[in-house]
């Protein structure tokens, strides 16, 4: 079709505002009359009539009625026609209706650009507002969003006007949903929501700062599109604050919704940032509460404006408190525990967005967001700094993970001094060492009292620093003291923060604090046997790190040896630590009946040692069952964490995180036997206990959502278990970070539940390669295994073509970090396939070592991740007559 040239519907209402004119100019006795010989036809003279009564019901003392009122009248009375499919608008051709309002349709259209389809959201304005002055306003607020560049911000992608005039815009189009309802779809606990609201309250910040308002802003207008990021959309009644400044311009038009309109705007008075502070405050109470802070259905326009005006809102608790949907769409368990969350921050915060002064809410947005980010943080929000009950509270919540670094410090220090009591006790041949060693540790201990110090809140100008400040601050002590620190001092200082960034998952500082122990280390005359042994773990943990496990295991071993007698060892935890990696290595590097042996010996070793809490043995307890468990002895796993958790529910004061740990594995030992319904209680159980004492906003929280989530497969409930593994997920980027083997780990598990479970094999392929990207570039073998997955994949669809590099890249990385093992195993079966299929029958045969057929002789028949490799096997073995 061709552009849309001057309509019928455009004369109709140019004769329609004549004879609303004419009428106007009568006798009120009179008037009927009149309008009934003057209309053309019934619907006029009906359409005239309604504008009139509106007119009588809303003009003021001088007779007169505003453009934007006779607009809002028009638009109950006459229906513009709706644009037809495959209608072209100046170059846009119509696709469908995506909604209306006050100020006109939108359309989702389309148009080619240098022979690219793109496609937009076209809104037109209607006739009613076809007057000069108001066209050249929305001119001008035109020119203004088209310099709003945000990536939550839709973008203007062009605007002109049609043959009768009318304006229009085409917007960026969002494939999007309401903030509101992807919340609730995906059942977003309130952290995810309150992250996400402050993420729109950046958009309407920058939004400010480029002198626009929104004056619109409801859940409609907030979207999230498909990668979960939220979108600002339709600026159609945004102003100018310049051109609300210079001319004291009220929101007389009346174009917004009363669901989110602030008191100023029902009163026709000047809009400002606190207007769009009271419309996000309307969002926040119905993402938090789930149900806006009024309900106007079928109220009078009186009541809408007294409401809006002059009664205060209801806390957003009160209003949760029986909303036991809203809760349970927030992972709570009913509208009293969504209440009790939201009491004290949230309340006043929301309460304060929706004060009806405008000089009484927020001064900005960004002071929003502020008070917003510091709920996420533990930090106290401005309107309650002064309660120091409730500061103190942020502040012990806020510096747990403080808390731990300083225990593990501390232990550090008390361990060193030990040693040195101890080695004085024993022999006064060593008692100048051990005079030296205690002062050392004091000096550790007054290093780490001056580090922190320089980080002090009250230094930093009031900011209250997190602990990786508070590191980084022991660092740069470290490092800005290393001319004129005693060597030994410098290696016991970095020996520790190496060990402490290990535990952290920090592993690039952790090498480099290795390194620069094992250099101070060199510079001692006669180090002890202790601080020698502690420069082995460090090195042990830099080289596991490295995916240099046999070098972790010679490191660690040499250390252990070098202690002595370990029942004679003082410091327990270090011997612990040296047991626990060199355990680790050798499961690392394949050797796994060697792992079950050295963790047999540390469990015995120090269940007998008396100065360790029993959760050391514990935690060897659990590894050692990981072990088992991974050698394909299941029933025996399940047999030693049943006892495990037999003996932790019978002792008192037990740490709670120990406990949860054993459920969660007993749950994955009876599902490595296909008995999930004697693992789910396990797994659930410690998923509830996790959350009730320590949240869900952790890692810990994350790997036991994945736990819940492939138990959840493989009893059939493939919703909840995506949805699981996509709240895992998402809790590990926020607290872990986009590149780490955890995070690595929890794609690749997806893509195995699209692939295996779900036969989603495009899917599966989109997983896979967010597993790669996430995967960091030292983590080497975890690298070679989920390339290892992703071939297989490719080569059960039969693209053994793309299967290959693939494949032959992921053997090269395996075999380089574990040698001839289980691992190679699978990879070369799966190379030695690719060949066999391309006729290469010389490289598959030497590819099918004893070792390779042994590990696939080993594989379960019953397992749908191995149907298809057995089935590849039994036919290269068939043709080779092995």
């Amino acid at each position: 079709m061709s552009d849309l040239q001057p309509s019928s519907d455009a004369r109709r209402w140019t004769k329609l505002r004549r004879l609303f004119d004419d009428v106007l100019a009568v006798e009120p006795g009179l008037r009927d009359d009149y309008l009934r010989r003057a209309a053309d036809d019934d619907a006029m003279y009906a359409a005239v009539r309604d504008l009139v009564s509106v007119h009588d019901a809303f003009t003021g003392s001088d007779g007169t009625l505003g453009d934007a009122n006779i607009a809002n009248a028009f638009g109950g009375v006459l229906r513009e026609a709706e644009l037809a499919r495959d209608q072209v608008i100046d170059g846009f051709r119509i696709e469908r209706l995506l909604g209306e309002g006050g100020m006109g349709r939108v359309y989702l259209a389309q148009r080619h650009v240098a022979g690219v389809v793109q496609r937009v959201a076209l809104k037109i304005v209607p006739f009613a507002v076809r007057e000069r002055r108001t066209i050249e306003r929305l001119r001008h607020e035109r020119a203004i969003l088209a310099t709003l560049d945000h990536p939550n911000i839709a973008r203007l992608i062009d605007a002109g006007e049609l043959p009768d005039e009318r304006p229009y815009y085409a917007m960026e189009y969002v494939d999007g949903i309401a903030i509101t309802r992807y919340c609730d779809e995906r059942a977003l606990d309130l952290r995810a929501r309150l992250a996400l609201f402050a993420d729109v309250c950046d958009a309407v910040a920058y939004a400010h700062r480029r002198l626009v308002l929104h004056r619109d802003l409801k859940p409609s207008n907030i979207l999230v599109d498909r990668d979960g990021r939220v979108r600002l959309v339709d600026f159609g009644i945004a102003k100018s604050l310049e051109g609300i400044a210079a001319n004291g311009e009220a929101t007389v038009d009346g174009f917004f919704s009363v669901s989110s309109a602030a008191p100023e705007q029902v009163l026709g008075r000047a809009s400002s940032v606190a207007t769009d502070v009271y419309g996000l405050g309307c969002t926040l109470y119905e993402l938090v509460a789930g149900s806006p802070p009024f309900r106007f259905t079928d109220a009078a326009r009186e009541t809408i404006v007294e409401t809006i005006a002059h009664r205060p809102a209801s806390p957003a608790s009160d209003s949760a408190s029986t909303n036991d949907g809203a809760a349970r769409a927030r992972q709570l368990p009913n509208g009293a525990a969504l209440a009790i969350a939201l009491r004290g921050d949230l309340d006043a915060i929301v309460a304060r967005t929706l004060r009806k002064e405008p000089n009484d809410r927020y001064r900005s947005v960004d002071d929003l967001a502020t008070d917003v980010r510091n709920v996420l943080a533990f930090r106290p929000i401005a309107s309650r700094t002064s309660e120091w009950r409730y500061r103190f509270a942020c502040f012990v919540r806020r510096h747990r993970v403080t808390a731990l670094v300083a225990a593990l410090l501390g232990i550090a220090v008390l361990a060193t001094t030990a040693v040195s009591i101890a080695q004085y006790r024993r022999a006064s041949v060593e008692r100048d060492r051990a005079v030296q060693a205690l002062a050392a540790s004091r000096r550790v201990t007054s290093f780490l009292v001056d580090a922190f110090e320089a980080a002090d809140p009250v230094k930093a100008r009031g900011r209250e620093l997190r602990a990786d400040e508070l590191l980084a601050s022991a660092v740069a002590s470290l490092e800005n003291q290393a001319p004129s620190q005693d060597p030994a001092l410098r290696a016991t200082i970095a020996q520790t923060l190496a060990h402490l960034f290990f535990a952290l998952d920090r592993l690039p500082e952790s090498v480099r604090h290795a390194e620069i122990a094992r250099a101070a280390l060199a510079q001692v005359a006669d180090p002890s046997a202790e601080l020698r042994a502690r420069q082995g773990l460090a090195d042990a943990e830099a080289a596991f790190v490295q995916n240099r496990f046999g070098d972790a295991v010679a490191a660690s071993t040499a250390a252990i040896e070098r202690l002595g007698d370990g029942m004679r060892v003082d410091d327990g935890e270090l011997l612990y630590d040296l047991w626990t990696i060199r355990g680790r290595a050798n499961a690392g590097a394949d050797a796994r009946t060697e792992a079950e042996r050295v963790y047999d010996a540390a469990i015995d070793l120090l269940s007998r040692r008396g100065d360790l809490p029993v959760e050391y043995v514990d935690r060897l307890r659990q590894r050692h069952a990981t072990l088992i468990s991974d050698n394909g002895k299941f029933a025996e796993a399940k047999a030693l964490l049943a006892d495990l958790l037999h003996e932790q529910q019978s002792r008192a004061g037990l740490d709670p995180a120990i406990q949860i740990e054993t459920m969660r594995q007993l749950g994955v030992a009876y599902g490595r036997l296909f008995d999930y319904e004697q693992a789910a209680p396990y797994v659930i159980e410690a998923y509830n206990r996790h959350a009730t004492i320590y949240g869900t906003d952790n890692a810990a929280a994350a790997r036991l959502m994945s736990t819940m989530a492939s138990l959840y497969m493989s009893l059939g409930r493939a919703a909840e278990a995506l949805q699981l593994r996509a709240r895992a997920i998402d809790v590990g980027l926020r607290r872990i970070g986009p590149t780490s083997p955890f995070i690595a780990n929890l794609y690749d598990r997806m893509s195995t539940d699209y692939y295996y479970t779900l036969h989603d094999a495009e899917r599966a392929e989109q997983m896979s390669y967010k597993a790669l990207a996430a995967t960091p570039p030292e983590s080497l073998g975890n690298r070679g295994l989920l390339l290892q997955s992703f071939g297989e994949q490719l080569i059960a669809q039969g693209r053994r073509f793309e299967a290959e590099p693939i494949t032959t890249e992921a053997n090269r990385l395996v075999t380089s970090i574990y040698g001839e093992g289980a691992d190679v195993g699978f990879v070369r079966a799966d190379l030695a396939y690719i060949h066999f299929r391309k006729y290469d029958f010389d490289a598959a045969r030497q590819l099918l070592a004893p070792f390779v057929i042994e590990r696939a002789s080993k594989l379960k028949k019953d397992n749908p991740w191995h149907v298809g490799r057995i089935a590849q096997m039994e036919e290269m073995k068939t043709f080779f007559g092995l």
